[in-house]
């Protein structure tokens, strides 16, 4: 799952201790490993914690706790993809002043990498798609976003500036606050109201989305939250954010469902095959991993589906899939293993 969290702010001098609190608020996100990278005296120091990896060689951050910065970047890793210590996160190529916080994964790592190789010659340390998203954006900048196929919140850090982004769908949470001259962002809202209370910051609930909730059932639609004063990124796209102000100094859609070429054209028969052909070929992406996999399966008709394509294109691979279902002993109105 991962998460991430980060502070930036112009004026006001944050204790490193406030970065560990943010982060250790999303801990259950990331049993894996743990990290820290602040921008100090414009040069890059990383720290680690009591869950990060033991080949990490950085100092610990309980000693520094009282370390000042302006702007940070924090990360807890559950390992999918390059479980070793070289996909730590925040990701750092320090020669280039750019850090990297990601919580999500790429699909289309693998092919971007070879990209990244053959054409533009880019070397590896790692087998992380975490490294793929940082030698991604040294290349194509911004636009970087347009090549991905996944789901993503994501920080970087590049020189004095903040980026900001979310997946075309918005599938991996981005929740921030920006007023105070302190913006503030994480994978979840509770680090952030924690927060906001220790510096005495209100935090009020939004009777919009109060409304939309009780009357609608609609909870965290577009930008909003339930609190007025935090903010979602929007999906599909990324936002700027200078050391020298708390309001985005760029915010752009890199994606839109619009934009899509529609073919009215097709019959039935052909777009049956193309949407086996999709729905395959998005399985085998979704199946990249170096841990065990495993689905949950409620046995309707569309997790039935994957898992019979996920458990074909496995065995070429003689491996297997681990399935599960739930049942509630005393409720059979909610027993999922029966089709």
């Amino acid at each position: 799952m991962c998460g991430i969290t980060g502070i930036l702010s112009p004026n006001r001098q944050i204790p490193l201790r406030d970065l560990k609190d943010l982060n250790d608020n999303i801990s259950h996100r990331g049993p894996d490993d743990e990290g820290y990278c602040i921008l100090s005296s414009n040069n890059f120091e990383s720290f680690k914690g009591d869950a990060t990896t033991r080949d990490i060689d950085f100092k610990h951050i309980n000693t520094y706790s009282n370390k000042e910065f302006n702007l940070g970047i924090a990360h807890r890793r559950f390992s999918i993809i390059d479980t070793s210590s070289a996909g730590h996160q925040p990701f750092f190529s320090e020669e280039d002043q750019i850090a990297l916080s990601f919580n999500g994964e790429i699909y289309n790592y693998i092919e971007i990498k070879k990209e990244l190789s053959n054409r533009l010659g880019v070397e590896f340390k790692s087998n992380s798609d975490t490294e793929v998203i940082l030698q991604a954006y040294k290349y194509w900048g911004l636009d970087c976003f347009k090549k991905f196929n996944g789901f993503w919140s994501l920080a970087i850090i590049h020189g004095n500036q903040l980026i900001l982004s979310r997946d075309r769908i918005g599938k991996k949470p981005l929740y921030y606050s920006n007023d105070n001259d302190l913006l503030i962002f994480s994978s979840e809202i509770r680090p952030l109201l924690s927060l906001r209370k220790k510096y005495g910051f209100k935090n009020s609930i939004s009777k919009e989305a109060a409304f939309d909730y009780l009357r609608l059932d609609r909870r965290n639609a577009f930008t909003d939250s339930f609190f007025s004063e935090i903010k979602q990124v929007e999906s599909a796209s990324y936002m700027v954010f200078s050391l020298n102000y708390v309001e985005p100094e760029k915010k752009e859609k890199f994606w839109d469902l619009s934009n899509i070429n529609v073919n009215d054209q097709i019959n039935l028969s052909s777009s049956k095959e193309q949407f086996l052909t999709l729905l395959n070929d998005s399985i085998n992406l979704r199946l990249r991993a170096d841990v065990p996999i495993a689905v949950n399966l409620s046995g309707g008709l569309d997790s039935s589906a994957i898992v019979s394509l996920a458990t074909k294109s496995l065995r070429k691979k003689n491996q297997t899939l681990a399935v599960h279902n739930f049942k509630f002993k005393d409720d059979t109105s909610l027993d999922e293993s029966i089709a």
